[in-house]
């Protein structure tokens, strides 16, 4: 790759016919690998690297595994027909063949250190080569965002042991990413999370209510306590942002320790406090 003239060339008198049509043709090759100079492309993962085409591929390349395998690793972008300086645009061929964007294994260097998979159309990273290295200047994910209620109160919840808190009713679900009591997360990254549980049940004075942010079954990552005044209904606000890997789910649960079942303000006409459970991807 020729790439841009050098200022003054084209314009100096002494450029001849044949060197001017040379040098005007290196314009428009450097333009049509620019992005939006041309239509994005395909290139195809061969030994672990893609190759940008020379004068053509608009910058922008859906990236497909070798041979149509379910998953590849992406370690290098050959440089043979870009320039330093140059920007490229990388996102997902087909959502059923995952690429793997590995960080400093080969000549790609990711923001966070960490490799990153394409897994939907919508997702893109932006590179841009310096020197030898193509170093990330961005990246683009679908937006995740949900916010939940219950459909109603919730009853029958025993004492002395965690119970699954219900949003049934969805606000809105950016991304299809929650489905009652659960959020599973489509990409790795930072997400946050608000949740507001309150009861029907008044609780005897000394009586302990808890919520808690649970993760796969098996991890607690945040949570609430309250010891209850005679007479009193429980309110618990909690929030927390958190890693996540693609995959791992959350939910809210709730304790009680009032000997009996309790039951769940769904609506908030009890406390005065409307429940819900929200999130969103904190890398949009």
């Amino acid at each position: 790759m020729a790439g841009l003239p050098a200022q003054g060339y084209i314009s100096n008198s002494a450029r001849t016919v044949a060197e001017q049509k040379i040098a005007l043709e290196d314009v428009r090759d450097t333009a049509a690998q620019m992005p939006g100079g041309t239509a994005r492309s395909e290139l195809t993962i061969s030994g672990g690297a893609i190759v940008p085409p020379d004068g053509s591929g608009g910058g922008w390349f859906r990236v497909d595994t070798e041979g149509n395998a379910a998953t590849d690793d992406l370690t290098s972008i050959t440089t043979t027909n870009c320039w330093d300086g140059m920007l490229v645009w990388l996102g997902a061929e087909n959502t059923g063949r995952v690429v793997t964007i590995k960080h400093g294994t080969g000549n790609i260097s990711l923001e966070d250190g960490a490799d990153l998979d394409l897994v939907d159309l919508e997702q893109w990273v932006m590179l841009q080569l310096r020197t030898s290295t193509w170093v990330e200047v961005a990246r683009h994910y679908k937006r995740i965002c949900f916010e939940a209620a219950p459909a109603s109160d919730q009853g029958s919840v025993s004492s002395g042991s965690w119970t699954d808190v219900a949003f049934a009713t969805e606000s809105y679900d950016d991304g299809a990413a929650f489905s009652t009591p659960s959020f599973t997360a489509p990409y790795a990254g930072e997400y946050s999370f608000t949740w507001v549980v309150g009861t029907v049940t008044s609780f005897a004075d000394g009586q302990q209510t808890e919520t808690r942010l649970y993760k796969n079954g098996a991890t607690v990552i945040a949570g609430t306590r309250s010891i209850q005044g005679a007479g009193g209904r429980a309110v618990h606000n909690g929030s927390r942002t958190v890693r996540l890997a693609k995959g791992d789910t959350v939910k809210v649960q709730f304790l009680q320790s009032s000997g009996s079942a309790a039951t769940l303000d769904g609506d908030g006409s009890s406390t005065g406090v409307p429940m819900h459970f929200a999130g969103r991807f904190g890398r949009q």
